[in-house]
């Protein structure tokens, strides 16, 4: 899940099916639950329509990637693309969470 262009809530699932789409933020808790388990002080967050686990769900910068089709510059659109070739639909290995950090905020548009 991620938010889209529009700061409205947008998920898709391990094949890339659009599950919602410009949910407002305020109908967020209609949706979204959170699980306990015994062995965490964490809550785990879930898709309520596809109950826990089978909910759960990633956020950040490879959900982000995993929903955009474009990123707003030129070379991060060019990297995008690219990266959209890893996987016949969302890419899910946890190791490209740093390739998606380097084209969401490569290194050369940090402020020192």
């Amino acid at each position: 899940m991620a938010l889209n262009h529009d700061g409205k809530l947008r998920m898709i699932d391990a094949k890339g099916i659009v599950l919602m789409d410009n949910l407002e933020a305020a109908h967020f808790d209609e949706v979204i639950g959170e699980a306990v388990e015994p062995f965490s002080y964490m809550k785990f967050p879930y898709y309520k329509p596809m109950g826990y686990p089978a909910g759960s769900y990633r956020v950040g910068p490879l959900a982000r990637l995993n929903i955009a089709s474009h990123t707003g510059t030129p070379l991060a659109d060019a990297e995008l693309k690219e990266f959209k070739k890893l996987a016949d639909g969302p890419v899910l290995g946890s190791f490209h969470y740093h390739h998606a950090r380097l084209i969401r905020n490569p290194p050369w548009h940090r402020s020192h």
